[in-house]
């Protein structure tokens, strides 16, 4: 049966990175598609995004227009609010019951997976594709020892490049080409929108 992946973030903004990692998990984690869905309000963050939540949304949508296999999820920012996984994931088995799900979590945030608001549930709950980089140490041994059931947790390693939506945003502030970094779909709409303008100095 067809394995829907879900890809949570916060997409400020979207980059090449991401849309690697999501086309890299279709075939190594044996997934049908890939949905890509911002958070609305993301509840690890002191600071909320510089971008609206519509704004990631329509960013996630032209980057994953022309891809094969990926697509944007609007769940969470239709919903509006703190985005929590567990009610995304409650959600999303309402609206569709016989699709299966699997959380797609980077292996750093998957070690902090304790933290996240009602742990125990999602983990009880979900089934998880867990992925890292080559060049980050992470010891899948650990899942185990903080909750992720083996039976429902899987680990894959991706070559992606090392893209941060931080180096996006300093770049676009400092007035540096982002080609490499961007498609040319979001580089324009985020020129068109004014985004991530360098703030005016105080003086």
């Amino acid at each position: 049966m067809p394995v829907t992946g879900i890809l949570g973030g916060t997409f400020d903004p979207v980059h090449r990175g991401h849309l690697s990692a999501a086309t890299q998990l279709l075939l190594r984690a044996g997934l049908s598609e890939v949905w890509l869905m911002p958070n609305a309000q993301p509840p690890h963050r002191s600071t909320p995004p510089l971008a609206s939540p519509q704004d990631r949304l329509q960013m996630v949508r032209l980057a994953t227009a022309n891809v094969g296999g990926l697509s944007a999820c609007a769940l969470e920012v239709e919903r509006g609010g703190p985005s929590y996984t567990i009610d995304s994931l409650r959600q999303l088995r309402r609206l569709e019951p016989n699709r299966p799900l699997r959380l797609l979590v980077g292996s750093d945030a998957a070690l902090q997976i304790q933290a996240w608001h009602e742990a125990e549930a999602l983990l009880s709950e979900a089934s998880f594709v867990i992925f890292s980089r080559p060049q980050v140490r992470f010891d899948p041994g650990q899942l185990e020892l903080i909750g992720f059931p083996a039976e429902r947790t899987q680990v894959v390693t991706l070559e992606t490049p090392a893209i941060s939506a931080r180096m996006v945003r300093e770049r676009l502030g400092s007035g540096e080409p982002v080609n490499d970094l961007l498609t040319p779909e979001v580089t324009d709409y985020i020129r068109d929108r004014g985004l991530y303008r360098p703030r005016a100095r105080m003086g």
